[in-house]
C-alpha cells in the first residue's frame, strides 16, 4: 500500500523494511544514507555488507564511498589486496605487486650499491 511516497514497508521506498533498519541495522529509516559515507544504506546492508553506521567500515581512512566509487577498493578489507599495505598508502590498492616490486626494486638498488661500494674498497686497497 502506498500512501504519496511512503510504502508500508518502507518510509523512503529504499529497499529496506523501516523495521528492520530500526531493529536489525540500527539505521535511520528517514535518510538514505545513515553513516553519510556516500553509499545508501541499502547498498551498505545488500551489495557490499558493510556497516551503514560506520562510516568507515574497515577502518583504514577511506570511507566507504571513496573505496567503492573512487578506488575500487574493497570497503570491508583495509588492505584490500592483502600485499601488506593498507590501502591509503597503497600505491596500487588492487594490485597485490606493484608495492611489492617497488620495495624489491629499492632493496635491490641498495644491496647493488652497497657492492659496489664495497668492491670499490677492495679495489683502492690492492
Amino acid at each position: 500500500m502506498t500512501t504519496g511516497s511512503r510504502t508500508a514497508t518502507s518510509f523512503k521506498d529504499d529497499g529496506l523494511k523501516d523495521g528492520d533498519e530500526v531493529n536489525i541495522h540500527h539505521t535511520d529509516p528517514l535518510k538514505v544514507d545513515t553513516d553519510g559515507d556516500g553509499l545508501a544504506d541499502y547498498e551498505e546492508v545488500i551489495t557490499h555488507e558493510t556497516n551503514p553506521v560506520k562510516a568507515d567500515t574497515d577502518g583504514d581512512g577511506l570511507s566507504d564511498g571513496e573505496e567503492v566509487k573512487v578506488h575500487n577498493t574493497n570497503p570491508s578489507k583495509s588492505d584490500s589486496d592483502s600485499d601488506l599495505w593498507s590501502d591509503p598508502t597503497d600505491p596500487a590498492p588492487i594490485n597485490p605487486l606493484i608495492p611489492n616490486a617497488i620495495i624489491i626494486v629499492i632493496a635491490v638498488t641498495v644491496l647493488l650499491a652497497a657492492y659496489l661500494q664495497r668492491r670499490r674498497k677492495i679495489q683502492f686497497h690492492h
